[in-house]
């Protein structure tokens, strides 16, 4: 090999390697944010599960449905 050669094989796999770590540098971003939503979404539920409605059995509140075509 001469040493052209030797010097564009290592500047490919130095470019190899730098979109290697930038390609887990952004797996690894959007695993934090999909584990933050995931979070977000357990907060979400426990405060849903806390609030209960009151439903009156004498009311035709959510009974009637009026649409217009």
């Amino acid at each position: 090999m001469e040493v052209s050669g030797i010097a564009s094989l290592a500047t490919a796999m130095s470019q190899q390697t730098v979109q290697t770590e930038l390609a887990v540098k952004s797996v690894a971003m959007a695993n934090d944010m999909i584990e933050a939503q995931g979070e977000m979404m357990l907060q979400l539920l426990q405060v849903a599960g806390q609030t209960q409605l009151s439903l009156d059995p004498l009311t035709t509140l959510g009974t009637q449905f009026d649409a217009w075509a």
